[in-house]
């Protein structure tokens, strides 16, 4: 049984995002979208704190997991972006994750409902 410091268990705890999870020998097929470094996080101008904390969190995920730089921008969805929205004329406290060739799009009812497809989506990118 391995012996461990008092509280050491926070150290783990500190760590969101874990370093070094990209295989570069991995490649995108063809109705795939790869991320790489000119893609762009964006979410509406009207965005709110919530919507901005999970674009910023999906950076810093990029940035430590994938050791990918990605940008942030305010705007309307665009070719090779992950867009943030909501909707709330889909069901509630539920978000839709949309892939395609071209990018991302994750709505949510609410904009938590939004925070928690990016989560969703960082988990998803875990799994390839």
């Amino acid at each position: 049984m391995k012996i461990e410091k008092n509280y050491d268990f926070r150290k783990r705890f500190d760590e969101v995002h874990k370093a070094g999870r990209r295989d570069y020998s991995l490649q995108a097929n063809d109705n795939d979208f790869a991320v790489n470094e000119d893609t762009v996080i964006m979410f509406p101008a009207d965005a709110d704190e919530t919507i901005m904390t999970a674009a910023k969190d999906l950076q810093d995920y990029f940035f430590k997991s994938m050791d990918m730089s990605l940008k942030i921008k305010k705007g309307e969805a665009c070719a090779n972006s992950i867009y943030y929205a909501v909707d709330s004329n889909i069901a509630k406290d539920s978000f839709i994750l949309e892939v395609s060739a071209n990018g991302v799009k994750i709505t949510g009812n609410m904009s938590r409902d939004t925070f928690c497809g990016s989560v969703y989506f960082e988990d998803q990118l875990n799994f390839r």
